[in-house]
């Protein structure tokens, strides 16, 4: 494959997600061993390149600071260190147009614990 086709591919897959920048918000329904809990999402987002920052948590007075926070294509990756709760949430999401979703998993002590997650974009 010619320079020019990779340079064309790899571009066209940068503008397929567009930028992420901005507020978002949706659901955050968390299973444990105890059954699933529904609850709320909110995400404040800053993408430079494929670099993800911000912060996310359940709601717009209660935030956590985004690390490791990747864009590639579509998938969105990142790391959550939450106080006074699960220790560290990874994210592994999928982003379409002006919407969010995917899954998170953390772990508190021996406690295991997974979500689904699915925001949309706010103004």
């Amino acid at each position: 494959m010619s320079r020019f086709a990779c340079f064309f591919l790899l571009f066209a897959l940068c503008l397929a997600a567009g930028d992420i920048t901005g507020k978002w918000a949706g659901s955050f329904d968390v299973t444990t061993d105890g059954g699933t809990k529904p609850d709320r999402a909110h995400m404040e987002l800053k993408q430079e390149g494929d670099k993800i920052s911000g912060t996310a948590g359940p709601n717009v007075e209660t935030q956590w600071k985004i690390e490791n926070g990747k864009l590639a294509g579509d998938k969105l990756t990142f790391h959550l260190l939450v106080s006074g709760g699960p220790g560290v949430i990874k994210f592994t999401l999928t982003v379409a147009e002006d919407r969010i979703h995917g899954d998170a998993h953390g772990q508190d002590g021996e406690r295991k614990m997974q979500a689904k997650v699915d925001v949309k974009r706010i103004p």
